[in-house]
């Protein structure tokens, strides 16, 4: 039942998308997908899956007009997947162990097997779009208008699975103990390691300049992070979230108001702390990608300027720092 209510949660946040894509595009790549009874997942929940993991519709039953057909049922040997691909004029047949599905929990997984095994079909358009011997027909043909779907698909989903990412961002930061704000770039190189896990390392160079009780502090730092974000992918979006920590170093220059009374001294310090990090990584097209991020922490080694031993500006206590990042995947 929970698997259900957050499929349908994921659904609603999934389908303003499939309304933006349908305006701009009246044809939808779509498969039908018939499973028999005797298969113990949540049925319901698999078709959901299914369209989200290969961004397209489904439907129950084989349809006349849907050129790609997916049959799961039981066999001797296991459970078994057969498909009829009018895209690609190509029938398989794969077995998978029972096994691996003995209740509902098994859903995502038969989700994932039957998402490649369809995309195993398709992706024979990306290597040989004109066969040199006329295919035997299978199923019905598809029109121009749902192959040209079927191979953006593909696209989107060579893009959402290649893995690694390399962005350039505009950053900033606001630290609530000192209230300055820091502005700034940085990169970005994030790199799927799972199926719901990835690892992200981001580096900053921001600056400041701040008054202060004696005049002005003027501040350049560079530090870098290191995050283990889980994700979820809903195409073109994949959204990212997992603690990490972030570590640097300051540069910090006073700018006294009266020469004579105060003397301006700069320093170098680290600083540093544990944080927590959420983004929202949007595939603009093959190849390029566009990035929302927030990153709160917790300064652990805060760096201070001093002035007679008292703090006058500090890096402690909790920092915000929101980026935008625009980038390659590959």
């Amino acid at each position: 039942m929970w698997l259900r209510c957050v499929l349908v949660c994921a659904g609603l946040c999934w389908w303003p998308l499939g309304v933006t894509r349908g305006a701009a595009q009246a044809t939808e790549a779509a498969v039908s997908i018939s499973v028999d009874a005797c298969v113990p997942v949540d049925h319901e929940a698999l078709h959901l899956l299914l369209a989200i993991e290969l961004g397209t519709s489904t439907s129950h039953e084989p349809g006349p007009k849907v050129p790609t057909r997916v049959w799961v049922s039981c066999s001797p040997l296991g459970i078994e997947l057969r498909l009829e691909d009018g895209v690609t004029s190509k029938t398989m047949a794969r077995t998978l162990p029972a096994s691996s599905f003995r209740d509902a929990s098994s859903t995502r997984l038969l989700a994932l097997a039957v998402a490649e095994f369809v995309v195993a079909s398709w992706i024979e358009l990306g290597v040989q779009p004109d066969p040199i011997v006329p295919p035997v027909p299978v199923a019905p043909p598809p029109s121009p208008e749902m192959r040209q779907a079927v191979e953006q698909a593909i696209d989107e989903r060579v893009e959402s699975s290649d893995g690694l990412s390399v962005t350039g961002a505009l950053a900033l930061a606001v630290w609530t103990d000192n209230g300055s704000l820091w502005l700034g770039a940085g990169a970005r190189v994030t790199r799927e390691a799972s199926p719901t896990m990835a690892w992200s390392v981001s580096f900053d160079f921001t600056g400041t300049s701040n008054e202060v009780e004696f005049g002005r502090v003027n501040g350049l730092s560079g530090s870098l992070a290191f995050s283990a974000l889980f994700y979820l992918r809903f195409a073109p979006l994949t959204l990212l979230t997992g603690p990490g920590a972030r570590v640097g170093v300051v540069r910090l220059a006073g700018e006294p108001v009266d020469d004579a009374g105060t003397h301006g001294r700069e320093f170098a310090a680290p600083f540093g702390g544990p944080l927590w990090l959420a983004r929202v990584d949007l595939a603009l097209s093959r190849g390029v990608r566009l990035g929302l991020e927030l990153e709160g922490g917790f300064a652990t080694l805060p760096a201070k300027g001093t002035a007679d031993s008292e703090s006058v500006f500090a890096l402690e206590g909790l920092w915000l720092s929101p980026a935008l990042s625009l980038g390659a995947s590959f």
